[in-house]
């Protein structure tokens, strides 16, 4: 066909009249361009998604409430608290 001098839009409108939309490996038109888009919007929203997950990551960190010490300290016994004292050499 291009040895007779037919066009490229007229070799690929004989193909299609034959065997259909479906003989592109490029899509035309409105399907083409969704085909084409998709990936980048897939793309994007998996960004968008990841950076709202990360933020919330940050934020929770920081509102982590502050323990007071003195009531999160364990009871410890006569016994182990003689026995930390003798080891570090000064009293509790």
């Amino acid at each position: 066909m291009v040895a007779e001098g037919k066009s490229e839009s007229e070799i690929v409108e004989h193909y299609r009249t034959i065997y259909g939309d479906r003989i592109l490996i490029v899509p035309n038109g409105l399907t083409g361009r969704i085909l084409f888009s998709l990936p980048v919007a897939i793309a994007a929203l998996a960004c968008l998604v990841l950076f709202v997950c990360f933020r919330n990551m940050l934020r929770s960190g920081r509102r982590e409430p502050t323990r007071d010490v003195s009531q999160s300290r364990p009871v410890l016994s006569d016994a182990l608290k003689e026995e930390i004292e003798r080891e570090i050499g000064e009293p509790l």
